[in-house]
């Protein structure tokens, strides 16, 4: 092979290149990225316009980064990192300015924020956004208020102390404007705040609320990060002026891809190797910001340059021929929703769990990732998201359990028989979607119409389509470990997932 065609296959040996796939690739993947350690954070340029102070809602499904991007704003390095890379823009010099907050999160910090326990017992004394006042407050002019150490004692005194908070608020804001900077409060985790979607959804509208009130101020904002289905279902007073300010982590596929050959460039046994190989195909060698290498442009926006990347590890082909596909449309498209979402966790469990397998079912293919390990990769991505969105909405499990064996499309009659009165009145009468753990947290299944009403919001949550024939499809990264079936499709796993 020349070295001027960049489309060949690498000189690489497959052995050394799946090592260092799986040493790149977080084993952990409760997040894509370790806020903490500026060279795994990838930074989408479509994300940056999420960091800006006036951006109040954050919305992204599980695995898009919200957590992610929320630790990295509390974090000077990381942010520091994000403005070295995307270089000076009108966007990252207000990121300069910013001073952060937490004002709800994972972890138990009773100084910072109450817990969910709290929150319990505050609700049933106070309104929601009496509540979420007394955060703020409490994170940002707490000192001036003289605040006591009980979240009971705060909110109280908040709630009968509206004029000196305002004034307080004011002249934060002042001292802001005067310094050149902006507060930002952070509220993430939000599905944690209670255990059902009844207790939850007054929660949310009041701390909706309360961001609203702090978009009088010009300097101190709030941010949430939200799921998109915890949106769906909310309205309130002036909610579509909140609903302006929002910012989604989109990932479309070059970026998916992008953040796949960041982490393979920046961690791992030998970065150094796959940055000279996949430079050279991209024809731009990598650059270097802050410690940390950045992908050459071509490899992180152009689809071909990638595809030749992607394909100098896989192979260019599904099987023997184009007939079954190619690697790099084939992997995104069987991990995206009926929404053609992917979230970039399961494309790299997809990716590590190939390498994985190719190392004891494959050592000796001429290829670091044959196409069978990525079709096993697509399961095992299966399992994963399927076991996300059971442990967030248990009520999917439970009622996607009843459709095992079913080969899809199906007709949606047939998927309503599946679903009689009893199972409603199952669902409705524990509140909890078939499951006894006092730990889930879920958003409840809407019953108020019944079967139809379940295929609707199943629907919007990107699970089930509706075709143009009446008929419901599923995308492959539910359908294979819900165990339904789908003519030249992977083949399903059996049983479906439990819903517990």
């Amino acid at each position: 092979m020349s070295a001027a065609d960049p489309s060949g296959p690498w000189p690489y040996e497959p052995s050394r290149a799946r090592r260092h796939v799986e040493s790149a690739l977080p084993v952990d993947t409760a997040e894509h990225a370790d806020a903490g350690e500026p060279r795994r954070l990838y930074v989408p340029r479509q994300h940056l316009r999420a960091l800006l102070p006036e951006v109040s809602l954050v919305v992204g499904t599980r695995g898009a980064g919200k957590t992610m991007w929320f630790e990295a704003l509390m974090s000077e390095d990381s942010m520091q990192s994000v403005r070295d890379r995307v270089g000076r823009t009108a966007q990252s010099d207000r990121l300069d300015r910013l001073r952060t907050k937490r004002g709800f999160g994972v972890g138990k910090r009773p100084g910072e924020y109450p817990s969910s326990q709290v929150l319990a017992q505050l609700s049933a004394m106070f309104a929601p956004r009496e509540i979420w006042r007394a955060v703020v407050m409490s994170q940002l002019v707490g000192a001036e208020l003289g605040l006591r150490q009980s979240w009971l004692d705060r909110v109280q005194q908040v709630k009968e102390h509206p004029e000196a908070c305002d004034r307080a608020l004011a002249t934060l804001d002042e001292k802001a404007k005067a310094a050149d900077v902006f507060h930002v409060v952070l509220f993430d985790a939000l599905d944690r705040l209670e255990s059902s979607w009844t207790e939850v959804r007054p929660l949310l509208v009041g701390l909706f609320e309360v961001l609203l009130e702090l978009r009088g101020t010009s300097r101190v904002y709030g941010k949430a990060f939200v799921r998109p289905d915890m949106l769906d279902r909310l309205d309130f007073t002036d909610s579509s002026k909140l609903m302006a300010s929002r910012a989604d982590l989109a990932w479309p596929r070059e970026s998916v891809y992008a953040l796949l050959f960041h982490l393979l460039g920046n961690a791992g046994d030998e970065p150094a190797w796959f940055r000279a190989e996949s430079g050279r195909s991209a024809g731009q060698e990598w650059a270097r910001a802050a410690g940390v290498e950045t992908l050459p442009p071509h490899l992180e926006g152009d689809q071909a340059t990638q595809t030749a990347v992607f394909h100098a590890l896989t192979g260019p082909y599904m099987g023997t021929s184009a007939k079954r596909g190619r690697p790099y449309t084939w992997l995104f498209n069987n991990l995206a929703d009926e929404k053609d979402v992917v979230s970039p966790r399961s494309l790299l469990i997809a990716v590590r769990e190939a390498a994985a397998e190719a190392a004891t079912r494959y050592a000796t293919a001429p290829v670091a990732l044959p196409w069978q390990t990525v079709k096993s990769g697509v399961k095992q991505a299966s399992v994963a998201r399927v076991g996300e969105i059971s442990e967030e909405m248990p009520w999917v499990g439970v009622v996607l359990k009843e459709l095992d064996g079913l080969s899809l499309p199906v007709p949606e009659q047939q998927v309503i028989d599946r679903w009689d009165d009893g199972l409603l009145a199952t669902l409705e009468q524990s509140g909890r979607a078939g499951t006894d753990d006092e730990d889930d947290r879920l958003l409840g299944p809407d019953l108020s119409r019944g079967q139809v009403g379940l295929l609707d919001q199943l629907e919007r949550l990107g699970v089930l389509r509706r075709t143009k024939d009446d008929r419901l499809n599923m995308s492959e990264v539910y359908r294979i470990a819900f165990g339904l079936g789908r003519r030249g499709g992977v083949p399903r796993m059996s049983p479906g997932p439990s819903s517990g």
